[in-house]
């Protein structure tokens, strides 16, 4: 799990990054820390790599909200904490989907609950999962790991960041499986995962990894409305 800490004081950054490496009470999970004293530079390594899970950030420094916004556009699911002095900003969390605000100065007790909280929403999303059964091997699938699923033969096959693996589930009962979890069907034959793609040209999807995923011209509008419901952002034609 990665925590990113976002401000240009360093000695927020320290006293953070110090109080996750001390503490065992996280959860028990293992961190990996990245700090940034310039949020333009926080957005670039996340806009490549999109694998923090919790970003903490000075809301009140230079374009920090414009930056989690640019954040929300990219990642819907991301934890995003405020950190600020006073509570003037604190409003504007809602417009981005923010977690939480922590007002400066950060006491340990406050951060170690609003830490635990977050990694709660986090393992809580990573929970979801169906099983699958093909012959005689049964699969056990967690939704994040879905990248799509297409009509294959007179049954689905469903693509994971793990694998491919066939099933009789019907792309109807996939759909409705998966209703309010991110993923929406873009074509008779394909349901997507909107977390893995990477850009849209024409009728088609490009993913993360480089794979290609045709969109039906009926379907179109409804899947860009989707995006813009499920991102809280609006597509402008240029």
């Amino acid at each position: 799990m990665k925590i990113a800490i976002c401000d240009f004081e360093l000695r927020t950054l320290e006293l953070i990054k110090n109080f996750v490496a001390d503490t065992d009470t996280l959860g028990d999970q293992p961190f990996k820390i990245l700090s940034y004293e310039n949020p333009f530079d926080m957005l670039a390594y996340y806009s490549r790599y999109r694998d923090i899970d919790i970003i903490l950030l000075n809301v009140e420094m230079k374009s920090g909200y414009d930056v989690a916004k640019e954040l929300r556009k990219l990642d819907k699911k991301v934890e995003i904490i405020f950190l600020g002095k006073t509570t003037k900003m604190a409003v504007k969390g809602y417009s981005v989907n923010a977690s939480y605000y922590l007002l400066k100065p950060i006491q340990n007790q406050v951060l170690q609950y609003i830490l635990n909280k977050s990694i709660n929403n986090i393992l809580s999303m990573h929970t979801k999962f169906f099983w699958n059964k093909s012959g005689e091997r049964v699969d056990k699938i967690y939704y994040f790991e879905i990248k799509w699923i297409e009509t294959y033969q007179r049954k689905t096959l469903i693509s994971t960041i793990n694998g491919k693996y066939i099933s009789g589930t019907t792309m109807k009962e996939h759909i409705e499986r998966l209703h309010n979890s991110g993923f929406v069907q873009v074509h008779s034959s394909y349901i997507v995962n909107l977390e893995y793609i990477r850009n849209i040209t024409g009728n088609t999807i490009t993913l993360r990894d480089g794979e290609i995923i045709p969109i039906s011209k009926k379907r179109k509008r409804e899947f860009l409305n989707t995006i813009e419901q499920f991102y809280n952002t609006k597509i402008v034609s240029l």
